[in-house]
């Protein structure tokens, strides 16, 4: 399930705070005004969304280059040469 949820308190008016759902875990969180209409706020769900994934991927990536760093090119293992 997809829920797109105001989580702002106070006022209904001006802008507001949103999450998006994907069953219970949290993707994202974005602003939106109310007044702004239907159309509008499912159109920063979606950016929110997309931006969400694509900081997840950099760190993904940021997380595979530390430990591609931290990992010995030869495996673990040296070899001398003989002659």
């Amino acid at each position: 399930m997809i829920l797109i949820q105001n989580v702002s308190t106070g006022i209904p008016f001006g802008e507001q705070e949103y999450e998006v759902r994907i069953n219970e875990r949290v993707i994202t969180r974005f602003t939106h005004r109310r007044e702004d209409g239907l159309v509008k706020c499912l159109l920063a769900a979606a950016k929110a969304v997309e931006q969400a994934r694509w900081e997840e991927a950099v760190r993904i990536l940021q997380i595979l280059q530390a430990a591609d760093r931290s990992t010995p090119a030869n495996g673990g293992t040296e070899h001398k040469e003989s002659r």
